[in-house]
């Protein structure tokens, strides 16, 4: 299911870690669950501690199934990645950043439901079994996830690294 909005969220103090509940009462979508759903808004909205809420929100088990961005957000994504490198959670949402006139697309058609595969794609309808189907059939038919090849100099700091810590901090920033 997906939670659309066209205002954006602050994580800090606009979303309850413990719940998933967004509790920023200035916001549209007040009191609604963000907890594993798709949650599509322009962008997260002030400090950095928006990461750490993301990573209690995944670490509670009550982080959205995929955030769907209209503006690249590296504030958002922290969280996300903490959780994956360091606490090597299985409920890390993914993150994508659509750009300013498909987003405007998506706010138009208004869909209830979509689904991210794993190759990134976003597909979206107001009919579930559609979206699960074709979902399906697109995992199928496009494999796996493209992963961003590193740099030869990120590569040899990453084998040059001297202990595990080391390592997962420049997975982390790298």
């Amino acid at each position: 299911q997906i939670l659309l909005t066209d205002t954006s969220l602050s994580f800090w103090g606009g979303i309850e870690p413990e719940t998933g509940r967004i509790i920023d009462t200035s916001h549209p979508k007040f009191g609604q669950f963000v907890s594993h759903k798709i949650l599509c808004l322009p962008s997260g909205r002030g400090s950095c501690t928006s990461s750490q809420v993301l990573l209690e929100l995944i670490l509670n088990n009550k982080a959205p199934k995929s955030i769907i961005l209209r503006d690249v957000d590296g504030l958002v994504c922290v969280g996300a990645l903490v959780a994956q490198e360091i606490f090597d959670s299985d409920n890390v949402p993914d993150i994508i950043a659509l750009g300013t006139d498909d987003y405007n697309t998506l706010l138009q058609q208004n869909p209830t439901y979509g689904v991210v595969t794993e190759n990134g794609r976003f597909i979206t309808s107001n009919d579930e079994s559609t979206v699960k189907s074709v979902g399906t059939d697109v995992l199928q038919q496009e494999g796996s996830l493209n992963v961003t090849e590193l740099t030869n100099e990120e590569q040899e700091m990453l084998e040059t690294a001297t202990n595990d810590a080391e390592r997962m901090a420049l997975r982390v920033l790298i």
